[in-house]
């Protein structure tokens, strides 16, 4: 088995069905979905997936968001001779202007990562277009279960921190659906941005 396409979530918001149905449209066909239903956070059902994926590789996808066809063939293309490896996504659902958030004014995501000082501030990778080892994962003890936001920034960061190569591949591989009860756009402005500073805090607290 080449890869495990972990989908953690603790309800169905209604887009569960086309997130797995985009998972199986995958052009790679060495790959296994994981459908890992939880009460929990994020972090603690990423952990209990891992623990059952046979991949090599670990895909994560939010029940909210979609792979396009090409997303497991250009990652798995892209990480050869790196640990982990990041791409391009696509933003859809409601207008990004409605956000209210610069980080979604573009309907394009490209994640190109610069430079360390600057994840620190900004986080540049998105965990729909990251393909993980898995054994990194294991080795730096899985995902922090005492985040309930901010789980894949933390990991891309500590990854980084611990020395392990990260690759980049120039396509797209995913869409990212912006909606109203997507758990940071469903916050009154002030307080989504007031999470997002606090997150940013610990981040450089941790890793600065």
């Amino acid at each position: 088995m080449k890869i495990s396409i972990i989908i953690p979530y603790n309800e169905d918001r209604g887009f569960l069905k086309e997130a797995i149905a985009s998972a199986e449209a995958q052009t790679f066909k060495d790959f296994e979905i994981i459908k890992q239903f939880g009460k929990f956070n994020v972090s603690k059902n990423l952990n209990d997936g891992l623990k059952k994926a046979k991949g090599k590789y670990i895909k994560i996808l939010a029940e909210d968001d979609l792979l396009l066809p090409n997303c497991l063939e250009d990652l798995h293309k892209g990480i050869q001779g790196y640990d982990f490896v990041n791409a391009n996504s696509q933003n859809f659902g409601i207008n990004p202007m409605w956000y209210g958030d610069e980080e979604y004014h573009e309907s394009e995501h490209i994640g190109k990562f610069t430079n360390f000082a600057e994840m620190l501030f900004r986080n540049q990778l998105h965990q729909l277009t990251i393909l993980y080892k898995k054994s990194i994962l294991f080795d730096v003890g899985g995902f922090d279960e005492k985040l309930t936001t901010g789980e894949d920034y933390d990991m891309s960061l500590l990854l980084l921190k611990r020395g392990y190569k990260l690759g980049y591949v120039n396509k797209f591989v995913g869409r990212y659906r912006i909606h109203e009860i997507n758990k940071s756009i469903a916050l009154p402005s002030e307080e989504f941005h007031e999470r997002k500073r606090k997150i940013k805090k610990l981040m450089q607290e941790r890793y600065g």
